[in-house]
């Protein structure tokens, strides 16, 4: 049974309710950066973890991002906070061919006994000249050196229109020295582009065949809309596919979708209520709320134990996501999560310039607090208004601080970073 979960939630991955074709631009694209319009762009500087401490928020981890000219990460850090101060914990590097059909992924862990990076895991992505195949191949460190092993390697076919055709994976055996079959993916498609029917296949090394396991089967609406979904799983000795999970699409209102889940029961031969997402939209059909809820059969009605919330810009930009529990023996709400998106908003085709090399802020524009990153030790910080009035002046911290700049009031500003090496100046706007 474990078997058959997990590829339910490997499938889960290509039937999500709003995608209905699985696109090659998502499965290849690493920037983060967000195009509003032809010459607008958010640039995702950091991510901010929150989690909760007796009802308080404590600050715990961020996501510090890096780009190339062509708006590709270069570099991804993630740190977590201790003791007041940010400590190292994972970092992902990318390279790219000057074509952009290779990348090359790199992954590496803080080890603070040595005070350096261990490699963990490491990507090879390349694209076919059509962009219509696609190789990955992932190795892992042996013991954080540059000693790599094999693991596995996935080949993906795309149509003319970037929509995922077939997608195979293959597992390296070591004893034998060579690559095995392992499972695949085929999907099927609409003459309008609807994702159809996705079946996964598993290689039997026995008999050298592919077995069926699970096919995915999604029903449309005149209107285009995803009706309901039926996840099947093949059954060997009745050598057919027998029902395993229903999934039915709802929409209550014009801002509000319910996607209810019914699990099949062998032994009543009938379907069981078992999860159901309610889901709330604002006016540019953003997600604002996700209603994690649970049937009751005691109480013969839904039961929400989760809340995810999630707060937008002007840009429809997504800069705020929290995550809450309810607490059965307490009655109450508990936070658990919450994540907040830093940006830089850029108004040029070419972000290439838009920093100085020594400074980096976000976000910007800020209502509350600026954080600054840096790679030199900084002697002195401050900020000016537009009339060049001093308006605050703060002592340096290394590699990095944040700045409450609550009691500015709007309009625009410029930070000034004395390094041994020169000066750096950025301006910000306060809203």
């Amino acid at each position: 049974m474990s078997r058959v979960l997990i590829l339910m939630g490997m499938m889960a991955c290509f039937m999500q309710v709003n995608a209905q074709s699985i696109s090659l631009k998502s499965m290849t694209n690493n920037s983060q950066i967000v195009e509003v319009s032809s010459n607008e762009y958010y640039q995702l500087d950091s991510i901010s973890t929150y989690t909760d401490n007796s009802n308080n928020w404590q600050l715990d981890s961020r996501e510090k991002f890096k780009y190339d000219s062509q708006k590709n990460i270069t570099e991804e850090l993630i740190q977590t906070l201790s003791f007041n101060t940010w400590q190292n914990d994972q970092k992902i590097k990318y390279s790219y061919s000057s074509d952009y059909l290779h990348c090359y992924i790199s992954s590496s862990n803080w080890n603070p006994s040595s005070s350096s990076w261990a490699y963990e895991w490491r990507k090879k992505v390349d694209l076919n000249n059509s962009r219509t195949q696609l190789s990955i191949e992932y190795q892992e460190s042996e013991g954080g050196a540059s000693i790599w092993n094999k693991v596995w390697v996935q080949r993906q076919v795309y149509n003319n229109n970037d929509q995922l055709l077939s997608y195979e994976t293959d597992w390296w055996n070591e004893s034998g020295s060579q690559w095995e079959s392992y499972w695949k993916y085929d999907c099927i498609y609409d003459t309008e582009g609807n994702l159809l029917e996705v079946q996964n296949k598993s290689y039997n090394q026995s008999s050298n065949n592919w077995s069926n396991e699970i096919e995915c089967i999604n029903n449309y609406m005149n209107t285009g809309e995803l009706a309901f979904q039926n996840v099947n799983a093949w059954n060997n000795d009745q050598n057919d596919w027998q029902p395993l999970r229903h999934v039915n699409y709802t929409q209550p209102s014009s801002n509000s979708e319910l996607e209810t889940r019914e699990n099949w029961n062998e032994n009543n031969n009938s379907w069981d209520s078992s999860t159901r997402l309610d889901k709330v939209f604002d006016a540019s059909g953003n997600t604002t709320r996700i209603n994690y809820q649970l049937w009751n059969a005691a109480q013969n009605d839904w039961v929400t134990q989760r809340i995810d919330e999630f707060t937008f810009n002007s840009a429809d930009i997504k800069i705020k996501e929290v995550t809450k529990f309810y607490n059965n023996q307490t009655g109450h709400w508990d936070n658990y999560l919450q994540k907040n998106y830093h940006y830089t908003k850029v108004v040029s085709s070419d972000i290439g310039d838009i920093d100085d090399p020594e400074l980096r802020i976000y976000p910007n524009p800020t209502s509350s607090y600026l954080f600054l990153d840096y790679a030199d030790t900084a002697n002195e910080i401050m900020i000016y208004n537009i009339e060049g009035k001093k308006v605050i002046v703060v002592e340096p911290e290394s590699s990095g601080m944040s700045i409450d700049v609550n009691s500015l009031k709007t309009g625009i500003y410029i930070i000034v970073v004395k390094f041994d090496t020169g000066v750096s100046r950025v301006k910000f706007l306060k809203e």
